[in-house]
């Protein structure tokens, strides 16, 4: 930075300035927190330089560099975006998916008249397990389960996939297979009312028994176990095939009582998922999506984690 200026200095009548005498000046910067270590002066021989003139050259240093410093923190403004209108949907009957752990559960739904059965699938995060996963399915956890599937359409993205917004829906419109795609059990009824019209059907996690841990251990060697905190929640922990702990809130989550409310917000689709509930119990669950009452317990629904 340089900084000059066109004042006609006068010959020194007794002592001429000095550089030295002029740098110490320009050095004073007062209250602030830079140091000024180096300076070039062009100053000839013989020259009285007033007092005012330094300071005058100082402050007009000082303004050159607050602006230099306060355009290098400015950033370039990107691209404007401008957020769509929500585009409802208005939805008039619902349809209802299942998903099942054992042979049993889909042979007792399928004697009640129920055909959309799927088998659960597994979390899997170690890359060398991928292929431990069925790509057969109708039922997608991952996106290895949805860029490897065989089939050509009707495919369900399940919960696992964490859907919460509605970029990820068009991003994965890039899969036709992909039909449903489930939200996120994170989010909040608000939230969801905020996605509006998507090109695949939107599902929701109606009934389950939720996981809230998945660990790629036996931790109970293969023994299926009950386990209470101190605040009196119980918890089922289970290991499944591939030899992997999973532990689930025994106090399911249960909107079956609220399927209007799932049509106001552009939801088509239920699932009901069965982990560990025996045939009493699936009948009882059975019962409150009949009559659409019962026990109601939301988790996140209510407030989101979001």
């Amino acid at each position: 930075m340089t900084i000059s200026s066109e004042v006609k200095l006068e010959t020194a009548k007794k002592k001429a300035s000095t550089e030295e005498e002029i740098f110490q000046k320009i050095a004073e910067l007062g209250n602030t927190s830079f140091v000024l270590k180096h300076a070039d002066i062009d100053l000839e021989k013989n020259l009285f330089v007033p007092a005012s003139l330094v300071k005058s050259l100082k402050r007009s240093a000082i303004e050159e560099l607050e602006k230099k410093l306060l355009s290098s923190y400015l950033r370039i403004s990107g691209p404007e975006w401008k957020l769509q209108s929500v585009l409802k949907e208005k939805i008039d009957t619902l349809e209802y998916y299942f998903i099942v752990q054992t042979k049993e559960q889909k042979k007792y739904l399928e004697e009640k008249g129920y055909s959309k059965i799927l088998y659960r699938s597994y979390d899997i995060a170690r890359e060398g397990e991928l292929e431990k996963q069925s790509t057969n399915s109708l039922l997608a956890a991952n996106l290895y389960q949805i860029l490897k599937n065989q089939n050509s359409s009707g495919l369900l993205g399940n919960w696992n996939l964490n859907i919460s917004n509605l970029y990820s829906f068009k991003c994965l419109e890039c899969f036709p297979q992909l039909e449903i795609l489930t939200l996120s059990p994170e989010m909040s009824f608000e939230k969801m009312k905020k996605i509006g019209a998507t090109k695949q059907k939107k599902a929701i996690l109606a009934y389950s028994k939720l996981r809230g841990m998945y660990i790629e251990l036996d931790l109970t060697q293969g023994k299926n176990t009950m386990l209470e905190n101190q605040e009196k929640d119980t918890f089922q922990v289970m290991t499944n095939d591939l030899g992997h702990t999973e532990v689930y809130l025994e106090k399911a989550l249960n909107i079956l009582s609220k399927q209007d409310l799932i049509k106001e917000l552009g939801i088509s689709v239920v699932i009901i998922e069965f982990t560990y509930e025996d045939l009493k119990e699936m009948e009882l669950v059975l019962q409150e999506l009949r009559e659409q009452t019962g026990r109601y317990q939301a988790y996140n629904y209510e407030r989101g984690v979001y």
